[in-house]
């Protein structure tokens, strides 16, 4: 059984659903996956970010300057229906002023019992030992 499939909940399909359409640049698909009252917490050392819904899908839309991405989404785990945590890797081919650049973060991604994603909280793909900066 493909990892995905041992780990499917409703947050697993709602965030397959959300990187399809982000990578695709289908934004109205993409802006319909997030609940009125979604949260974006950046908890990597580069970001320290909240965002609310709005303000999350301007942002999220800005990145559009770097080209569109090519990338890969992995479950690393669930918890019930509503929680699951991904490994994700961007890569941006980078347009304009935009150069290249490569992006790789976890997130844990909620969504409500009627499918809309209603949180993100991003960390750093590596766990620091504290003796890096």
């Amino acid at each position: 059984t493909p990892p995905e499939q041992h780990f499917a909940n409703t947050a697993v399909r709602v965030s397959a659903a959300i990187f399809d359409s982000y990578v695709a640049r289908d934004w109205q698909r993409f802006e319909s996956l997030f609940a009125a009252g979604f949260r974006y917490l950046d908890r990597r050392r580069i970001a320290q970010l909240e965002l609310e819904r709005e303000q999350y899908l301007v942002f999220a839309r800005g990145l559009d300057a770097a080209g569109a991405p090519d990338g890969r989404r992995e479950v690393l785990a669930t918890r019930g229906e509503h929680l699951a945590l991904h490994r994700f890797s961007l890569k941006f081919a980078g347009t304009g002023d935009v150069g290249p650049s490569e992006i790789e973060y976890m997130t844990v991604v909620e969504t409500e019992a009627d499918g809309a994603c209603v949180a993100f909280v991003r960390f750093d793909a590596a766990v620091s030992d504290g003796n890096q900066p």
